[in-house]
């Protein structure tokens, strides 16, 4: 997906929101921002065991990177310890419920290592330019 002329450059100059639910816009966007060393603050609100609302400082999972989604899923097992350990049995089972799903993290992998990206899922042709 291309960003829209001039939308990196405006957020250079100014601030920028956007809200959507359209993962492959929020990805460019991200990749935008990458590419000319900008930094790109996200907010992710999602809906966690029937309970919505919940704000997260983080992409989405299924935008993150594989790298990303290693270390997100070290600090997750690293919680999940700690409440373990102090015995914490609801939060425990809600975050050990909410897991990552490992076929999309596999789909991810394959997108991001095997295929270098130049195919991805949310897209509608192939990134040629991301070819080795």
């Amino acid at each position: 997906m291309k960003l829209p002329p001039g939308s990196v450059d405006e957020a250079e100059r100014r601030q920028v929101i956007v809200w959507t639910h359209d993962l492959s816009f929020l990805g460019a966007l991200k990749d935008g921002c990458d590419s000319r060393k900008r930094t790109l603050r996200v907010l992710t609100i999602s809906n966690l065991n029937g309970t919505a609302g919940i704000v997260d400082e983080s992409l989405p999972w299924l935008v993150m990177k594989v790298n990303d989604r290693i270390k997100r899923l070290a600090v997750e097992i690293e919680s999940m310890r700690k409440s373990s350990a102090a015995k914490q049995v609801d939060e425990y089972t809600a975050k050990e419920g909410s897991s990552m799903d490992a076929s999309r993290f596999l789909e991810r992998a394959t997108e991001e290592v095997l295929f270098q990206d130049v195919v991805q899922r949310w897209e509608k042709e192939c990134q040629n330019d991301h070819a080795p």
